[in-house]
């Protein structure tokens, strides 16, 4: 657990690095909404990551029936926030669903590959 809040930390750090570095060189306008999908996708990961580490240690069926049923809730919830964000700032839509995206893979990928790595042989 400590390993992935780490690794969760410290990924949460560098993209708002740069975010900050690609603000400060004029490429793109960190935003208020850019922080807050960051967060919400650091806090639904670590949600979705204790749900996961609970169904490995259980059994191995029930582990994989509950691994996909917290990424439909990722997903769903995910969605769920991603039109929030596009309907109270219309202006900024394709910005902000790229960046659900990218921010989507690189946290599903973390939480799958250190939740892998807990899994007995």
């Amino acid at each position: 657990m400590a390993k992935f809040f780490g690794v969760a930390i410290v990924m949460s750090g560098l993209l708002i690095l740069l975010g900050y570095m690609g603000h400060h060189w004029g490429y793109w306008q960190l935003h208020f909404m850019d922080l807050a999908l960051l967060g919400f996708f650091f806090l639904l990961t670590l949600l979705v990551h204790f749900i996961n580490l609970g169904a490995v240690r259980e059994s191995g069926q029930a582990s994989v029936v509950m691994i996909l049923l917290s990424m439909v809730i990722r997903l769903l919830l995910g969605g769920a926030f991603l039109l929030y964000l596009v309907y109270t700032n219309p202006v900024r839509t394709k910005i902000i669903v790229v960046e659900f995206f990218v921010l989507y893979t690189l946290f599903t990928a973390i939480e799958i590959y250190l939740v892998k790595k807990e899994i007995p042989s």
